[in-house]
């Protein structure tokens, strides 16, 4: 997944460019964050994520996919 200029693309497998940041999980995970039923800090907490990279921007995950009201 791409986040840059208030975009997000999903690519499939490894892209070739460089990243800052980079996390790994499950479906079910992704799911379970991206509804709210539990926070990306707690999944990496619970080892249901795995984070490589720039932590402060891994730290802001929930940030980028909030909900909106």
């Amino acid at each position: 997944m791409n986040i840059a200029d208030g975009a997000c693309t999903v690519v499939e497998g490894q892209n070739g460019t460089e990243y800052d940041w980079r996390l790994e999980m499950d479906e079910s995970t992704w799911i379970d964050i991206s509804t709210g039923e539990i926070m990306g800090q707690e999944a990496f907490m619970l080892g249901r994520v795995t984070v490589e990279g720039d932590m402060q921007t891994g730290i802001r995950f929930d940030e980028y996919f909030a909900q909106q009201n």
